[in-house]
Order: C-alpha cells, then structure tokens, then sequence
C-alpha cells in the first residue's frame, strides 16, 4: 500500500517542496531528506487528512543511543520551537506546569511490528510497548513546562532527537490523564520474575 505525504518547507526553513512516498507494505521507510538539516515539514497528506507540523524540538540527544528510555527519568532540558504560524495557540499555556507533547520519531523504523524492550528477552508486539519503532512513530512525552519565551518553550523530561518534528501539545492534567492503579501486565509479571 503506497501513500503520497506532502511535506511544504517554506518561512525561515525553507528548502523545497518535497512528495514522500511511504510503502507500508515494504521495507524501512525514513522520511528525512538526505542531507537536510532542521527543516519546516508544513504538512502532510495521509488517508485524505492533512497533518501539520507545529514546531521542532531542539535537544540534546543527537543520536538514538544518547536519549534515555523515558523522558521522565531525565534532568535534561529541551527546548520546543513553535513556529510563528501557531504562535497564537499557545495563548495561557505559562499557566501549564507540565504538557503532553506529540512529536514525530523521523529516525524510527516503520517496518518493525515485534520487538524486545530494555526490561527483557521477551517479544512482544509494538503497540503493547513505548518502542519508537511502529508502523507510524508518533512519540509521547510528559515533560515539565520551566519558562515560556515567546515561541520557545523550555522543558525538561523530553526524550525525542534533535530535531524531531513537533505535532502537537496539551496541557497535562492529573485529574484527567493520570488512571490510578494502570499497569502494563507482561511488565508487572517481568518486575516479580525479578524480585524472586
């Protein structure tokens, strides 16, 4: 199955417009354009909708091997550039001690649907993981919001690349987000092999 994703780099990352074709049904697909550095990916077209991108995430994980698992289990600060384009939306998002942020995992692997974890041997499948590898890499993360300067947002907690596309963020509550006593049951059993 082919998909045509229109990407438009325009304003101050302006390169060129760009049509990438993702084969689901092939082997690994990345979508960054050799050679580009950070870029605008305007937009693209999956399924007869059109995602946007809103920002980039500037860190300091240049590599895979340097981010940590979570990014609730590191100090590091990131920095999230929204561009001008959205700067309106992030009316009163100072008021927001920690955000949910989407963004988009460029150097992940598409073809991966199995995979091992760092908690152990076992296989399993990657929507019952956090594994960046999947058919569409979107990353999650819980970061804590430190300071608003104009279009950047300081955080700390993030774990995407350098780089990485921006999609989305919400504020994060802990009366709507948080589901107490929530547990990932092959993780739970794999925590008691341990302990005994």
């Amino acid at each position: 199955m082919l998909f045509l994703l229109n990407f438009w780099h325009h304003t101050s990352y302006d390169i060129r417009a760009i049509p990438w074709f993702i084969d689901l049904t092939g082997d690994d697909v990345s979508i960054t354009a050799p050679g580009a550095q950070i870029q605008r990916r305007e937009s693209m077209t999956i399924l007869g909708g059109e995602f946007r991108q809103i920002g980039v995430v500037h860190s300091p994980y240049r590599e895979k091997e340097d981010a940590p698992f979570q990014g609730k289990h590191t100090n590091d600060v990131s920095t999230l550039e929204v561009f001008e384009d959205y700067e309106p939306a992030l009316l009163d998002i100072e008021h927001c001690s920690h955000l949910v942020v989407l963004y988009w995992q460029d150097k992940a692997s598409r073809s991966v649907l199995q995979t091992r974890t760092p908690w152990g041997p076992e296989i399993h499948g990657v929507f019952a993981t956090r594994s960046p590898n999947r058919p569409n890499p979107v990353g999650l993360c819980v970061v804590e919001l430190m300071e608003r300067n104009g279009r950047l947002l300081k955080v700390r907690g993030m774990d995407a690349l350098d780089g990485s596309p921006l999609i989305d963020i919400k504020p994060y509550s802990s009366q709507v987000d948080s589901v107490q006593d929530s547990c990932i049951g092959w993780h739970k059993k794999r925590d008691l092999k341990t302990e005994t």
